[in-house]
């Protein structure tokens, strides 16, 4: 009996326990919300002081938590407009982290006031890729009554980038705006959007011819991120190579050399440009018509001879250009080798690499090349090993080891081409060869005849024994007669 008591008696204790934990202890749902709560106040306060800023540095080490009370207090409209605006400001400061805040975000987009439309706007543009379902509510923005906010528009579909392909058209009507800025916001975009926005690349080009120095520049700029695609630019762009502008001139370069082989009609343009004053448009020319390659080998004599420019980087990138040309560049290799023993570490490594670029394309293209043209490649690239293996040079050894490879084909194909070797001889030496080819010929032709009608050769050597003797120079003075038939050889093959 006293042992029921007992048992009795503990379980109402227990009983009481459990009790006064629920009481003084909240569920962890009511835990969360009053940690929330606290959150949210704290952010009131500090929203207007000065330590916002450590505030947002605070929140974004907080995570989820974090963007859950700002996401509260950005959509509560009877939150203070000041710290509303400030929560949706620093929703964009977690970047693609504020991904679950995007819904949120998207419905503050049609709010009547302009500066939410505004901060929510700049949100989503920190947001990025992750703020691509916006896109649709964007758009409609950028005939937004306030100039800001177009602008703003533009700038966040930029920043999503590709995603924002939907909004291109609207991008493109936006480039007439009557807003500077809306239309330099707008030409960013579509630079961002890229490929997916060649559509505008006609409309681009037309800005070109923009009064405004930086719509000009900004325009250029977003026709580089299209590459081949912007070829119909190229007339344009290579006029723009001779503005007043260095900012211009430079830019454009850059646009004509990401065009690549597509722009080779601007290679007399940048030919010039590589004489220009200014030695940053020397510069970017010169890396221009490397990147178009090949097809900018009417530059080689131009760009030889500014490896002698007194600016060493104008030198480093000219290096750089002939080997991006290639095979057509191998003119240029003796003033590329005397470059190797530069005291400038930088000129002699960019300039090692670009010999070892030509030398790659020479092995690449050696069945094409002349006999000739093979002897003096050879030669050249051979006198490069010694510098090029010097430790002290401080060379990459891969670059040896291409040049290396390069002269083994080149040998190779020279050992092949030894009757070839011997046709260009004779034409570069004509009186030799007809000399020659006399020695050889005659002397074979009645040793035939001896052999196959030895009668025929006796009555020949008979026959041009009347004749007088052949009159030669002697180096004595005077001449030699020797007779005909001698001369003819007829004469030596008398029995």
């Amino acid at each position: 009996m006293a042992l029921g008591k007992r048992q009795t008696l503990f379980l109402a204790s227990q009983i009481g326990l459990l009790c006064l934990s629920i009481m003084f202890v909240p569920p962890r749902s009511l835990a969360s919300k009053s940690s929330q709560s606290a959150l949210i106040t704290e952010i009131r306060k500090s929203a207007s002081s000065d330590r916002a800023d450590f505030l947002i540095v605070s929140l974004r080490q907080q995570g989820a938590p974090a963007i859950a009370a700002l996401v509260q207090m950005a959509k509560n409209e009877k939150e203070p407009l000041r710290s509303r605006l400030f929560a949706i400001r620093a929703l964009g400061q977690f970047r693609e982290d504020a991904k679950p805040a995007v819904p949120t975000l998207i419905a503050l987009l049609k709010s009547n006031q302009k500066a939410v439309r505004l901060a929510t706007l700049e949100a989503l543009s920190e947001i990025r890729e992750s703020a691509k379902a916006a896109v649709p509510l964007i758009i409609p923005l950028l005939n937004d009554r306030n100039e800001a906010v177009r602008a703003m528009a533009a700038e966040a579909l930029g920043n999503i980038g590709r995603d924002a392909k939907a909004a291109v058209s609207g991008l493109i009507e936006a480039l007439n705006d009557p807003s500077r800025m809306v239309r330099l916001k707008a030409i960013g975009a579509i630079g961002n959007i890229g490929i997916e926005a060649k559509g505008a690349i006609a409309p681009l080009t037309d800005m070109l011819a923009a009064p405004e120095q930086d719509v000009r520049l900004a325009a250029i700029g977003a026709l580089g991120r299209f590459g081949t695609e912007a070829k119909r630019a190229v007339p344009l762009l290579a006029e723009a190579l001779d503005d007043p502008e260095s900012l211009i001139r430079t830019a454009t370069a850059t646009t004509l050399g990401g065009i690549g082989a597509e722009a080779s009609s601007a290679v007399p343009q940048l030919i010039r440009a590589l004489r220009h004053p200014d030695s940053r448009t020397r510069s970017f020319a010169a890396t221009a018509l490397g990147m178009i390659g090949n097809s900018a080998k009417d530059a080689v004599p131009t760009l030889t001879d500014v490896l002698k420019d007194p600016e060493k980087g104008v030198q480093i990138r000219a290096a750089s250009a002939l080997g991006g040309i290639g095979l057509e560049a191998r003119s240029a290799l003796p003033e590329l080798v005397k470059l190797l023993r530069d005291e400038n570490l930088n000129l002699r490594v960019s300039t090692a690499f670009a010999i070892s670029q030509i030398a790659g394309a020479l092995q690449d293209k050696a069945t094409t090349l002349s006999a000739s043209e093979i002897n003096t490649v050879y030669t050249t690239l051979e006198s490069t090993l010694p510098i090029l293996q010097d430790p002290q040079a401080q060379f990459r050894s891969e670059i040896a080891d291409t040049v290396r490879r390069s002269l083994s084909v080149l040998r190779n194909e020279k050992d092949s081409r030894l009757f070839e070797r011997f046709f260009e001889w004779t034409q570069a030496n004509p009186i030799f060869a007809g000399i020659l080819l006399y020695l050889i010929s005659m002397p074979s032709l009645w040793f035939t005849v001896l052999l196959i009608r030895p009668l025929w050769l006796l009555k020949i050597n008979n026959g041009l024994q009347p004749y007088t003797d052949f009159e030669i120079p002697s180096p004595m003075g005077g001449v030699i007669r020797i007779p005909l038939r001698f001369v003819l050889f007829v004469g030596w093959f008398q029995t």
